[in-house]
C-alpha cells in the first residue's frame, strides 16, 4: 500500500498534458490472491480532479471523494459513455463550467490532493459514500430538480441525489 501511495503521490507532482493519443499511467494494484495493473487515463483523471478542486476543494476528504463519485457515477449513464469528461463538459452541469471563470487550477496543493482524491476513486480504492448518487448541490441552494431524485447523503456542504 505504502508504494501505491507513493506511486500516486509521485504521478500528482506531475503536470497533466494529455497528448491527443490517450495517456495512461500505470499503477500496481495488490489483490489478496494477484498483482494486477489498473491503468488511469490522464485526460480523464484531470476532469474528475478538475470536478473536485473546483467543487470540494475546500471540502474534508470525505465531500471530494463524494465529488468524484458524481461524476464517475454519472459517467456510467448511457448517455455518457463510461467518459467523466463528457460529464465535466455537458452543458453547465457544474457551475464552475459557466461561470467564465478560467478553469486552470491555481492553488498546487489543492490540485494535487484532487489528482489523487480523482485516482483513488478511479481504481475503486475508496467505497462510494454517496449512495449511487449522479447529482448534488449546495446547502446554501434549493434547486427546483431536486425534488424529482431521491437524497441520498448530505456531506460537508453538499447534498447528494440518484435517479430513482
Amino acid at each position: 500500500m505504502k508504494t501505491l501511495i507513493a506511486t500516486l503521490f509521485f504521478f500528482c507532482l506531475l503536470p497533466v498534458t494529455p497528448t491527443a493519443s490517450s495517456a495512461y499511467i500505470q499503477v500496481p494494484y495488490t489483490n489478496i490472491r494477484k498483482i494486477d495493473h489498473i491503468r488511469i487515463n490522464i485526460h480523464k483523471q484531470e476532469c474528475v480532479a478538475k470536478a473536485v478542486y473546483f467543487e470540494a476543494r475546500g471540502e474534508k476528504d470525505q465531500g471530494k471523494y463524494a465529488v468524484a463519485h458524481v461524476v464517475m457515477n454519472r459517467a456510467k449513464l448511457d448517455k455518457y459513455n463510461n467518459d467523466p469528461c463528457k460529464v465535466i463538459h455537458d452543458s453547465c452541469q457544474f457551475s464552475w463550467k459557466c461561470d467564465k471563470k478560467s478553469d486552470v487550477p491555481t492553488d498546487q496543493e489543492a490540485w494535487s490532493d484532487s489528482i489523487l482524491v480523482a485516482a483513488t476513486v478511479m481504481m475503486g480504492y475508496k467505497r462510494d459514500n454517496t449512495a449511487g448518487a449522479t447529482y448534488f448541490h449546495s446547502k446554501r441552494s434549493k434547486p427546483s430538480w431536486r425534488k424529482e431524485f431521491v437524497r441520498t447523503a448530505t456531506i460537508g456542504k453538499h447534498v447528494f441525489y440518484r435517479i430513482d
